[in-house]
């Protein structure tokens, strides 16, 4: 197979883009590395970069559950999650519903095969993207700040 024959995954995209008004590669590579995975099959473009951008999805739903429902098995998590009140939990249970509608979209989207609501569905998570990110950064920042600081204890009401 000659350079000529690989697939173009940029090349394929921006064709598709004109078609659909899709967000530009580059912000689209940035944001779920696309470029990175081999197995993109050009039939199924549009589709396989929406099962990309779940993988992420599903991974962040699966960290935001621990910290709403921890197992109890995990000593990291229970650690963490000291670190949130009711309202930061609140917040989370809230981003959570986000990522799982983006989620559950996906799912009804695996039931056709319509490129088009494809395309749309490309469009619509990453222009929410941006607003996930900040919310879940906020998130990041205190789960690792949580390893800064030292468990508090209340020594006034120890009656050792």
């Amino acid at each position: 197979m000659s350079k000529d024959d690989l697939f173009d995954l940029e090349k394929e995209y921006n064709n598709l883009k004109k078609k659909y008004k899709l967000p530009d590669f580059e912000k689209l590579n940035n944001e779920f590395e696309l470029s990175s995975y081999k197995d993109i099959d050009p039939k199924f473009l549009l589709r396989n970069i929406r099962k990309r951008i779940i993988e992420k999805v599903a991974s962040i739903v699966r960290f935001l559950e621990e910290i709403l429902h921890p197992s109890g098995q995990s000593i990291v998590i229970m650690n963490e999650i000291k670190f949130f009140d009711e309202n930061k939990l609140n917040g989370i249970n809230s981003l959570l519903k986000r990522f799982m509608l983006i989620a559950r979209q996906s799912l009804v989207l695996d039931t056709g095969l319509n490129e088009s609501e494809n395309a749309d569905f490309i469009t619509a998570v990453l222009k929410e993207w941006p607003d996930l990110k900040k919310e879940l950064r906020v998130i990041a920042i205190v789960l690792r700040d949580s390893w800064k600081e030292e468990e508090k204890t209340d020594t006034e009401s120890y009656f050792g």
